[in-house]
């Protein structure tokens, strides 16, 4: 599973170099919208694409539809294959299917065969030219308005915001926009946040495998790519040293160098107890020692939860490398993703729910 974020044109000129240091792991990139017209590419994509490549952060597309006909989408298509040339997406091409500003319901929403007969011309269109196409739509589109039983061959990013978990099975989840509190260094919208993602397949790993989006059948990672791999890795991970320069503003004293060890390890122990005393009144010695007095002050932590305690498990869950969508103290949803990350990782319950085993295991 991979923490990422969808931009256009709106989020302005984004630092990627930012983005990835805040532990984003992919990037879904519009290429504009409508039909093939080139006053309708997005102005940002080429540059996005350029700079995606350049950091080594694989990256997926999409074009946002306005087709109300198959003859539409056949135009809809040739601007994505157009605006695609040359470029090697490791992630889906998306055809978005939403009606955000009303343009299908004003103009005469086609009948849900038609909207569903579009999403399979531009995805097979897709597909014949040799890429992994997918599609994109909300709830109320996924119940009301399209027939996905005749789309399951292709992948399926699912906008639901505002929930724990999704509610239908997806490759991709868009789990907040900007007003439900997504946001990203280097790539929010002025004034605002940005629409945040998590993926669940291992898309990088199909493509390569099956020789789609332009990459050669069973090829390998690049060489640009593993050195920004190997760069990465040689400076630790951009969340751990967040929350290690976090604990320092409390005193710790660690060394920022974006690794887990005993010292980063004690102060989240610390910090922890803190987050007890101040939430709960444990009255327990700020020690670093993770005992039975400390683990019997633990309490469960979930959505909506809103203390210090919680600010502790943000800490802890970046000390380990999750991104939490930054130190708050509020339980949102990417909290609860980066705590259902964890417990997949360690072997734990997967309920999203930060309680005794989940805290112990963080504070190993």
């Amino acid at each position: 599973m991979k923490n990422g974020i969808d931009v256009s044109t709106y989020n302005g000129k984004v630092n990627w170099s930012a983005v990835k240091a805040s532990g984003v792991g992919f990037a879904i990139l519009r290429t504009g919208y409508g039909s093939d017209q080139a006053n309708q590419d997005d102005s940002q994509f080429a540059r996005n694409v350029s700079e995606c490549d350049r950091l080594g952060l694989p990256w997926g597309a999409y074009l946002y539809s306005y087709a109300l006909t198959v003859d539409g989408a056949k135009s809809e298509l040739a601007h994505l294959l157009r605006l695609l040339k040359g470029k090697k997406p490791l992630y889906p091409v998306f055809i978005d299917m939403e009606d955000a500003d009303g343009y299908k319901a004003s103009h005469g929403m086609p009948s849900n065969r038609t909207l569903t007969d579009i999403i399979k011309v531009e995805c097979s269109g897709l597909q014949r030219a040799g890429y992994l196409p997918g599609y994109y739509i909300n709830k109320d589109w996924y119940e009301n308005k399209i027939d996905t039983g005749e789309l399951g061959g292709y992948a399926f990013w699912y906008a639901r915001p505002g929930v724990a978990v999704p509610d239908k099975v997806c490759g991709i989840w868009q789990n907040a926009f900007p007003e439900t509190g997504g946001h990203c260094s280097g790539a929010n919208i002025d004034g605002g946040g940005c629409d945040t993602d998590i993926c669940y397949t291992d898309y990088p790993a199909q493509v390569r495998a099956r020789g789609l989006n332009g990459w050669a059948k069973g090829s390998a990672v690049p060489v640009a790519a593993k050195a920004a791999q190997a760069a990465a890795a040689s400076a630790g991970n951009a969340n751990t040293s967040t929350a290690q320069q976090w604990y320092n503003a409390r005193s710790a004293g660690l060394k920022v160098d974006g690794f887990w060890g005993p010292e980063t390890r004690k102060a989240a122990i610390m910090s922890v107890q803190r987050g007890c005393n101040q939430s709960y009144g444990a009255g327990l010695s700020v020690d670093g020692i993770w005992g039975p007095k400390t683990d019997a002050a633990i309490k469960t932590l979930r959505l909506g939860s809103k203390n210090a305690a919680v600010y502790s498990l943000q800490a802890v869950l970046m000390a380990h490398g999750y991104g939490c969508g930054g130190l708050d103290g509020v339980f949102g949803v990417s909290t609860d993703s980066a705590v259902r990350a964890y417990q997949r990782t360690a072997g734990l319950s997967i309920d999203g729910m930060a309680g005794k085993a989940t805290f112990a295991a963080l504070c190993r």
